[in-house]
């Protein structure tokens, strides 16, 4: 008892379960079996025992700088070896260790001590081995307790034989940066999504496979670079670590190949899969993956797609084999596709013919790439896709208020990134200064729960009538497009009568907003058309509050371009989905708002209920669903077959819609507010979210000394 006590362990049940906690962490941060492992301050064993307890096998060292402890863990372990060291360096040999670890060791050392163990610790790891160590910060209120102690025990004694040492993660970003580590990510205490929460904070790093050119500044202020070295390791710039092909061959030899394409193997690959599907990948459609590694998507998309129909580009042979040989054979998919599909290629040169895909994306290909490689991927990649095809890229985004030449770390992760060097961050401006010229239109996606942070971003490959000509009525102005019919090809006739897009604009948002829409609600614009509603939602709505479904992008490419501008996207940061299956579920949260101009209009029965019962899948609590339905007297029959009806109307009694809405485990109501070819109808979970019918009798949306709108002033006068 006494040797668990001496580490902090009030009882032999807690030893046991911090010893637990520590392998987890460690587990989680990579630990495999046949790994060399080195533990800094291993005391009597706490981490070794829950090591030798779970099985796992390699080749542990221990090293502290007291003698007992170190005899207790080399009598209760067997096989491993632990070592009394009291110098501020590693006991091991260059690039020998995948992992160094160690638990309330820098809590209890000066700043200086701290950095010479993490220098020593760059020494002594493998090239991609990691450090994954505890510290105490100030920023942690459970932290500060310690802190407080602390002065009392000098209020009262004047002195104290112990140190309890704070850090800022900052100092530690500093720290590793300078000695040359990467993919530093921090933990808080407490957080237990990937293990038990640990109390004190914990921070992991990877020495870089390749070593790129790190910048630093001298004592004059004047730009010098140095290039960090391993030894004998040729010191040369790569633009990224993934250009060192050697060095990678030499890791996937080792059986690393998962870790060298960034870890995370199932949640980054089913993370995937699954967004894509969301987008509308079906098995019939052909997808193009660029740098797809070792296939940590790829062994996802094969077994979702039909036969052959995933193709794979990355400039690393080792990883296409290791991907091809080792993953998709233990998957048991080899049969679904030829190795051909899977080229090597840097340039992004790629084999197969123009128009072939549906679909690619590259998932952390942009982030570790210059701006002009990137472009050199747009240009070459444009051709393969089909017309309507959408190039889907993962990038570490640039808060828009952030210097672009300092470095930016991004949540929940903690990684680093910069403007020269890899990892690299881009704004979404860059993306669309250098598609220009290009046949690409970006929508901007955002946030899509990747872990370390990476945003997405979608590049939609023009067709040919999207490639604008003289005689194109997308080319009209305003004034011009308005005496179009509906219908025409622009974006303002395209949804309706032009001469009424500002009226449809004002009269929905009217319409909303007396009905409650504040600022801060999250609304979904279903069928949003070129955002005749959303360029008024935009700018009155809170960041992140609009969310728009439209299956014709160029219809919101066109309203971005002509109502809202680019700059307004960027601060608004607006959600399209250009889902066509009726599914609202595609952004994964609940709306306050849910607007369907137009869209009931043409929806057969079956169609009919389905869209109800996606908006009620998606409505928060007390939501409200707001549609236009075109009413009859009497019920009309439609085809079974038929979904979708359009150009004509499918109409629709009130006692029809009343129940399709029960059916969806909605009630609603009708409202009297003025619309020049339909009614409108509100839904909601519960009637108490409905007007009554002296409220309703209120909403009538009359245009007041317009012509055109005549029939509205005369109607709420009745």
């Amino acid at each position: 008892m006494a040797m668990m006590a001496s580490i902090g362990a009030a009882s032999p049940e807690e030893f046991i379960r911090q010893g637990d906690g520590q392998v987890a962490v460690l587990r989680h941060h990579g630990l495999r079996d046949g790994m060399a492992i080195y533990d800094l301050g291993c005391g009597s064993g706490r981490t070794a025992m829950a090591l030798h307890r779970s099985g796992w096998q390699g080749d542990y060292k221990g090293a502290d700088i007291i003698k007992s402890l170190v005899a207790y863990l080399n009598e209760k372990c067997p096989g491993y070896e632990a070592v009394v060291h009291r110098k501020l360096t590693i006991a091991a040999p260059d690039v020998s260790q995948d992992m160094i670890f160690h638990w309330s060791v820098f809590t209890h050392l000066r700043p200086e001590e701290c950095y010479l163990y993490m220098r020593d610790s760059f020494r002594a790891l493998k090239p991609g081995g990691k450090l994954v160590f505890s510290f105490l910060e100030f920023e942690d209120e459970n932290h500060r307790g310690i802190f407080r102690s602390q002065i009392k025990w000098f209020d009262r004694k004047g002195w104290s034989d112990t140190t309890d040492t704070f850090l800022h993660r900052d100092w530690i970003r500093f720290w590793a940066r300078d000695i040359g580590f990467d993919d530093v990510a921090f933990t808080n205490g407490i957080d237990a999504t990937h293990h038990p929460g640990f109390w004190q904070a914990l921070v992991a790093m990877a020495k870089p496979v390749s070593l790129p050119l790190i910048f630093s500044t001298d004592s004059s202020h004047n730009p010098t670079c140095r290039t960090a070295s391993l030894n004998s390791m040729e010191k040369t710039y790569v633009e990224s670590p993934y250009f060192n092909l050697e060095k990678n061959r030499t890791g996937v030899s080792a059986g690393k190949h998962r870790e060298m394409i960034g870890g995370l193997w199932d949640s980054v690959g089913a993370l995937q899969l699954e967004f894509m599907i969301s987008e509308g990948l079906k098995p019939k459609h052909k997808l193009l993956d660029i740098g797809c590694g070792a296939m940590r998507g790829g062994v996802q998309f094969v077994n979702y797609l039909d036969p052959q129909n995933y193709y794979g580009s990355d400039m690393n042979q080792p990883f296409l084999d290791a991907g091809y040989d080792i993953e998709l054979m233990q998957a048991g998919l080899q049969q679904k596709l030829s190795r051909n599909n899977l080229v090597c290629n840097e340039t992004f040169e790629l084999p197969w013919p123009d128009g072939l895909f549906d679909y690619a994306i590259a998932q952390s290909v942009f982030t570790h790439l210059s701006l002009n490689r990137i472009r050199q991927c747009l240009v070459r990649t444009a051709p393969k896709m089909k017309p309507g095809g959408v190039f889907y890229a993962t990038f570490f985004e640039l808060p828009k208020d952030a210097a672009s030449d300092q470095p930016v770390q991004h949540a929940p992760a903690g990684i680093t990134t910069y403007d020269v060097q890899d990892p690299y961050h881009y704004s979404v401006s860059d993306f669309a200064h250098i598609i220009r010229g290009l046949p690409w239109h970006i929508r901007y996606i955002g946030d899509w729960n990747h872990p370390r942070g990476q945003r997405l971003i979608a590049f939609e490959r023009l067709d040919e009538a999207q490639i604008l000509d003289g005689n194109d009525e997308r080319l009209l102005s305003v004034e011009e497009a308005g005496s179009l019919m509906p219908g025409a090809n622009h974006y303002r006739a395209y949804v309706g009568p032009p001469d009424r897009f500002d009226f449809m604009s004002g009269t929905q948002f009217s319409l909303m907003f007396q009905c409650g829409l504040r600022e801060n609600h999250h609304v979904l614009d279903f069928g949003a058309g070129s955002l005749r509603l959303g360029r008024l939602l935009l700018p009155y709505l809170r960041p992140g509050r609009y969310h728009a479904i439209e299956p014709n992008t160029w219809l919101i490419r066109e309203g971005i371009n002509h109502e809202i501008g680019q700059d307004a996207i960027d601060l608004k940061q607006p959600s399209f989905s250009s889902n066509d299956a009726f599914d609202c579920t595609v952004f994964g949260r609940k709306f306050d708002f849910v607007m369907a101009q137009s869209i009931v209009t043409h929806c057969a029965p079956a169609l009919f209920q389905r869209l109800l019962n996606s908006f009620s899948d998606v409505l928060e609590d007390d939501g409200l669903i707001l549609f236009s339905y075109c009413n009859t007297t009497s019920p009309i029959e439609y085809p079974e077959a038929k979904a979708w009806i359009y150009p004509a109307c499918a109409h629709y009694t009130e006692d029809e819609v009343q129940t399709f809405i029960a059916k969806a485990g909605l009630v609603g109501c009708s409202v009297p507010w003025f619309h020049p070819g339909a009614k409108w109808f509100l839904a909601a979970r519960s009637a108490h979210r409905l007007p009554n019918d002296h409220e309703a009798g209120l909403l009538r949306g009359a245009v007041l000394f317009d012509p055109q709108f005549a029939e509205s002033r005369a109607q709420a006068a009745k």
